[in-house]
């Protein structure tokens, strides 16, 4: 019996299966190398073009258009990403897409960190594209490597649609994973074969997460990214200006897991409300115009939160670009 054959109602089950099932994620970075590109802001980011798993479906005949297209209509706003952190060559992300956002506000991502060490046969151009040394007077290169990553969702959707929007969150899931590759992964922060041969990261990498044999590896990736979050949505003198935009896009939390067991919870309303500046930074007249500046994109954000929520029209553009 051919599918044209079967009922509608199991047709339909089938197609949404077809649909919406996640994909299988690369075997590893070797076999997605030569699609990727760099990513528009984000050094050591490499994406490569979302395929959409509807479109043989749709061109099969107008039949299978149209119950295709009714299948469509009804699939949730949630997205899945895998993201192979590949140590010093980036992040690696494949996105599932099923179908395209029709609003700006998505119910959930849901992403799934894998590590791998850089093999012999990857090109290049990959090499160095995300630095763990420190940086000058501000953090690594890899921290803004994670930080696009996010921010990059938040302000073109999924799958890196190719224009700036905004898009609203309700739910970010992590799920850092165990290592399969085989390797020994004494650093998270380089390859074994670099760190065998002294090439370590500079400067900021004495912490003992990075290199500390005794945890395992997705638990100091998870340890990393977390640290790093936790600054971000800290808000505090340095992290404000970077943290606003995802006070704006993420409605209910952030959660991190390592290999499916919760790891760290950021819920946004329980930061939001709790939220006090202690450092408004050294002369009268700069903490005043901060404390100004702050107190209207509160008052600003607090509205836009509530509308989000509710679905309502949105109350305009971010009275203020930075605050600190």
């Amino acid at each position: 019996m051919s599918l044209s054959q079967l009922p509608r109602e199991t047709r339909q089950k089938i197609f949404d299966l077809a649909i919406c099932s996640p994909a299988t994620p690369p075997a590893s970075p070797s076999a997605t190398q030569h699609e990727r590109s760099r990513g528009i802001r984000g050094r050591g980011i490499w994406c490569i073009q979302p395929e959409n798993p509807a479109l043989s479906l749709l061109l099969v005949n107008r039949q299978f258009n149209d119950e295709v297209r009714k299948v469509l209509d009804f699939i949730p706003a949630d997205y899945y990403v895998d993201i192979m952190f590949v140590k010093d060559y980036g992040l690696w992300p494949t996105w599932h897409i099923p179908v395209l956002p029709r609003t700006k506000y998505i119910k959930s991502i849901n992403a799934t960190f894998r590590l791998f060490d850089p093999a012999d046969d990857l090109d290049p151009r990959f090499r160095g594209s995300m630095s763990f040394s420190g940086g000058d007077g501000g953090p690594e290169g890899a921290t803004w490597s994670f930080y696009y990553l996010l921010t990059g969702v938040l302000q073109k959707g999924p799958g890196d649609l190719g224009h700036f929007d905004e898009y609203f969150i309700e739910d970010i899931t992590v799920n850092i994973l165990k290592p399969t590759d085989g390797a020994s992964h004494k650093s998270i922060a380089c390859g074994d074969r670099e760190l065998e041969l002294g090439n370590k990261p500079r400067r900021r990498f004495t912490r003992r997460f990075f290199s500390d044999e005794t945890i395992k590896p997705e638990e100091r990736l998870a340890m990393y990214m977390a640290n790093n979050l936790g600054m971000i949505l800290s808000l505090d003198y340095h992290t404000t200006n970077y943290g606003m935009i995802i006070w704006e896009h993420v409605m209910v939390s952030i959660v991190l897991n390592v290999n499916g067991l919760e790891y760290r919870r950021f819920g946004m309303e329980e930061l939001i409300e709790g939220h006090r500046i202690r450092d408004w930074g050294m002369t009268p007249e700069y903490i005043a115009e901060r404390k100004e500046k702050y107190e209207r994109w509160r008052y600003w954000l607090d509205e836009r939160r509530r509308r989000v929520k509710g679905g309502l029209e949105l109350n305009g553009e971010r009275p203020v670009s930075y605050i600190m």
